[in-house]
């Protein structure tokens, strides 16, 4: 059983290395925080194992879109008294993930409709 538990566990920690590794090629938040929203959406559409989600969506999405360097940036204007902009990145960052979110979700429904691929 622990064997099986660290197989798992190593397979989403690859993920999250290359989810990294593409993260600190953008140095837009939004950019990467809206690709890692389209892909979640279109991943989690898609009819694959609970398993394989976890790995995209934990390991790679969740790497991609870190948290934390959104909110570093947050801070980070806020300390410059930039306020009107600190608003702008958490409300953009937030609409443009749910919209990003349900545009993967259409994607994975039309292609699986025109294709039957998933």
């Amino acid at each position: 059983m622990l064997k099986i538990h660290s197989i798992k566990y190593f397979l989403i920690s690859i993920y999250a290395i290359c989810g990294a590794l593409l993260s600190s090629l953008v140095d837009n938040i939004l950019i990467i925080n809206t690709i890692g929203c389209l892909l979640l959406g279109f991943i989690n559409t898609l009819k694959i194992s609970r398993k394989q989600k976890i790995f995209f969506g934990i390991g790679f999405c969740g790497s991609l879109t870190t948290y934390s360097k959104w909110i570093m940036y947050i801070s980070l204007t806020l300390d410059k008294g930039l306020y009107l902009k600190s608003f702008f990145i958490i409300s953009s960052n937030l609409l443009l993930g749910i919209i990003f979110l349900y545009l993967g979700y259409l994607i994975a429904n039309i292609l699986n409709k025109k294709f039957r691929i998933f």
